[in-house]
């Protein structure tokens, strides 16, 4: 029996010498899951520091007069994990199979202080989902206990679903803890990919606070 066999196992030794063995034994898809892939919080909070732009931007001067005269720390600090200046953003990225009942969830946060920059609300939050096929829900839920769904869009091959919200709570805003009096509210979002009842293969999520690196338009999702 093993003479007879062993021409098959040579053979089969010599396939996955030529090939390589996970051309042989397919490895399984990838889960989709979450990662950093940019992350920008600066520790000064510009909008609620004048003193940072005494002369071009310097945080020297947070604690300086301009004749280099000392003084009390004039500027507020982020202590958070959170993006909070106009220059601050985090996007997280994610490519893998969404199983049918599966959830995958990635959450992150922004501090809402009223302010804009040149008329733009830089605290926004955006995320997009492109799949080859339909059989996801995709949805979006806030600490304040609003949850918001998106629709998906054929696009090329695929779909595509958006989702973009802006925080707008009203003031008055309660001080933030070790932030030398900075004040604003903390916004945390939960982005939520689901599979329903297929497997969906090559998925690919993207979740951003603030300006970020990708190019997420918008229109039409706002929520």
């Amino acid at each position: 029996m093993i003479r007879r066999q062993l021409p098959l196992i040579l053979a089969v030794i010599w396939i996955a010498a030529l090939f390589g063995v996970h051309s042989v034994i397919a490895a399984p898809p990838r889960a989709l899951a979450f990662a950093v892939d940019h992350l920008q919080i600066q520790d000064i909070v510009e909008q609620q520091s004048p003193d940072y732009f005494l002369n071009d931007q310097n945080p020297f001067y947070c604690t300086h007069d301009l004749d280099g005269t000392p003084h009390p720390d004039t500027c507020v600090h982020n202590p958070t994990d959170c993006g909070w200046g106009p220059d601050d953003s985090e996007s997280r990225t994610g490519t893998g199979l969404v199983t049918a009942g599966s959830t995958i969830s990635t959450t992150m946060c922004i501090v809402w202080d009223g302010s804009v920059s040149s008329g733009v609300n830089k605290h926004i939050f955006k995320a997009f989902v492109n799949a080859p096929s339909l059989g996801l829900t995709v949805t979006l839920s806030d600490s304040h206990g609003n949850s918001w769904q998106a629709n998906p869009v054929a696009m090329g091959n695929g779909y595509r679903w958006t989702i973009c919200h802006n925080d707008q709570t009203p003031g008055p805003y309660p001080t933030i803890p070790d932030s030398n009096g900075g004040y604003g509210v903390i916004v945390t979002y939960t982005f939520t990919v689901a599979g329903l009842s297929k497997n969906v293969r090559n998925v690919n999520a993207v979740a951003q606070t603030g300006t970020g690196i990708w190019s997420i338009d918008c229109t039409g999702a706002m929520v």
